[in-house]
């Protein structure tokens, strides 16, 4: 924080019965930033140029003061003059203080829009938590539950599709895209059944710029921001089944009616072995939480 002082130095041409010498006049000493402003400021002031203006302001209230005849100057005179000019300053002093303000504001909105920004999908809702904007929403989509072949991962398909070339009709000898269910029915972790709800999904634009996914958490780190937590979900696992990925669904999850058994989602369950019991727990439901840094 800088603070810049104007320094006046009153040259006293019509005042030599109270100033003899230069030296004998004082400085006078303006303050032209506030201490707790938070900004930066830099003028460069001619302070010959104030010392003239000062000068024949000074004269003219001597002269108006005594009807147009200059006589001996009083300090009350004085005192009058320099205070006129003192609000004067000062009310230039603070239309000055508030377009820094203004300006210092502009430029942080500025910066912020300008930030690198991580994206993520919230799985299970419609809306994006506090602080992050909507890119889209839609339904998740997957493969089907018997296909063999396909894609493995799930992807949040938009409400307003557009297309280019195509031909109607389907073809076994393409990849198929189905909207994902939640199978969730008794000795679930939600306080509710969904079996065969559609799952919707929206794609958010964090206010931070690394987006990390943490499986069997429901707090972030220290230093990183939580968008959502909820439970790690993905396909059933039984033999003769395909794969899918692992994605974490928002524990207060929403629907979108009614499916048919096509593509599904499961809660995920921790089996001890390999992974040590404790600190995990056999057939206990895998958390997940969403963080942003």
């Amino acid at each position: 924080m800088f603070k810049i002082i104007v320094a006046l130095s009153i040259v006293c041409h019509h005042v030599q019965s109270k100033c003899k010498t230069e030296s004998g006049c004082r400085n006078v000493a303006l303050p032209l930033m506030d201490s707790n402003l938070e900004a930066t400021l830099t003028a460069n002031i001619n302070t010959d140029k104030l010392n003239e203006q000062l000068q024949t302001y000074i004269a003219q209230e001597i002269k108006q003061g005594n009807h147009g005849f200059v006589t001996n100057v009083t300090t009350e005179t004085l005192k009058g003059a320099l205070g006129n000019l003192t609000r004067k300053i000062d009310t230039q002093i603070n239309s000055l203080e508030t377009k820094i303000v203004q300006q210092n504001t502009e430029i942080n909105r500025l910066k912020a829009k300008d930030s690198p920004r991580g994206t993520y999908i919230r799985w299970g809702r419609t809306v994006c938590p506090g602080g992050a904007n909507i890119v889209y929403d839609g339904t998740a989509a997957g493969k089907h539950y018997g296909d063999k072949g396909s894609g493995a991962n799930y992807l949040c398909l938009p409400n307003n599709p557009e297309w280019n070339e195509y031909v109607d009709g389907t073809n076994g000898e393409k990849g198929h895209l189905y909207g994902v269910e939640y199978e969730i029915s008794g000795n679930t972790p939600y306080p509710r059944s969904l079996h065969s709800e559609i799952t919707p999904c929206v794609v958010c634009l964090a206010s931070r710029s690394t987006v990390l996914m943490v499986p069997a958490k429901r707090t972030c780190n220290h230093g990183w921001h939580k968008e959502f937590s909820g439970y790690l979900m993905s396909y059933m696992s039984t033999s003769g089944r395909t794969p899918t990925e692992y994605i974490c669904v928002d524990e207060t999850l929403q629907s979108r009616g009614h499916g048919s058994s096509q593509a599904e989602l499961y809660p995920v369950e921790a089996i001890c072995g390999s992974l040590k019991c404790p600190p995990y727990v056999k057939g206990r439901e895998i958390t997940c939480v969403v963080c942003s840094k």
